[in-house]
């Protein structure tokens, strides 16, 4: 699990990789990354509220073992 705010305003993130042993990413884990542009999640990981918000680089997210896709609110992952 990476837990709430673990990076939060991390500012020399350009690219994370989520291995698949994640399970969870809490709330805030990512938010206010000024460079983040790539998120790769490689499990069924469960992403928590805000874990990647105010991210205005991000252009790319890939969740590619995701088998289900579950509610997504206007808020809840990405604010740009």
């Amino acid at each position: 699990r990476i837990e709430g705010f673990a990076f939060s305003g991390c500012n020399s993130l350009t690219h994370v990789t989520v291995p698949a042993s994640v399970t969870e990413i809490r709330n805030n884990a990512f938010s206010t990354c000024e460079k983040l542009e790539t998120v790769d999640i490689l499990g069924d990981t469960k992403i928590c509220k805000d874990a990647f918000s105010y991210l205005a680089n991000l252009k790319n997210i890939r969740m590619p073992n995701v088998t289900k896709l579950g509610r997504v609110q206007g808020s809840q992952y990405i604010h740009s």
